[in-house]
């Protein structure tokens, strides 16, 4: 194994992390309680658009947390299909932005 491979393994391995980390804390009361304060309106309206933000958010982040953290297990146990995966990979990237920009609408 490559030294490379190994820091990029292990950099994906903590940036998935970082993701699934952020999903849960999008997910939780927490959040949604600072958003509706930081909004400054407590329509009904706003608190449901606050509300399917983060659910939206957090669910997205979870998704790409678990997609990161098998595509690292995958990277490391199928190298020479490094420049495919992550093709694939940055393809997942752009779907879930773009959910995201549809969540926002």
């Amino acid at each position: 194994m490559e030294t490379k491979l190994i820091l990029f393994c292990i950099l994906s391995l903590v940036m998935g992390i970082i993701f699934i980390a952020t999903g849960i804390y999008f997910l939780s009361s927490k959040f949604l309680k600072k958003l509706n304060e930081a909004s400054g309106k407590n329509s009904k309206e706003v608190l449901k658009k606050n509300f399917r933000y983060s659910k939206g958010c957090g669910y997205v982040s979870l998704a790409l947390g678990f997609l990161t953290l098998l595509w690292t297990v995958i990277i490391f146990l199928f190298p020479a299909y490094l420049t495919t995966l992550a093709l694939v990979y940055m393809i997942f990237l752009l779907a879930a932005v773009v959910f995201l920009v549809f969540i926002m609408k």
